[in-house]
């Protein structure tokens, strides 16, 4: 938690951190206020890009008990490799052959 406040503060932005208790599985929340500074979109993306960086350097993971989002599957490929992405891309085809559960939202 330390380390995602810090990436906040280094950004200049705001987050709240919502967590299940005893599990360590933190959703960090980054915020700002659309004329707060300089290109307030750019830092704030910067801030999450780096917070990822930062839970796959402590042994975290981007996902969870939802899966991964839309906004960090660009990233997935930061945690997983190609050969896992691959199986799952594979898992989804044997289940969804014709592509209609989550269309559009599934492993890119």
């Amino acid at each position: 938690m330390r380390k995602v406040r810090g990436v906040a503060a280094k950004y200049d932005v705001d987050v709240r951190i919502i967590a299940h208790a005893g599990d360590g599985n933190l959703h960090p929340t980054f915020s700002v206020e659309p004329d707060a500074g300089e290109d307030p979109l750019g830092r704030l993306t910067l801030a999450l890009e780096e917070s990822i960086r930062v839970a796959l350097e402590v042994g975290g993971t981007i996902t969870g008990e939802h899966g991964v989002g839309l906004i960090k599957r660009e990233w997935l490929a930061w945690e997983q490799s190609s050969a896992v992405l691959e199986i799952q891309r594979q898992l989804k085809n044997v289940l969804d052959p014709q592509g209609l559960l989550n269309p559009g939202k599934a492993i890119p």
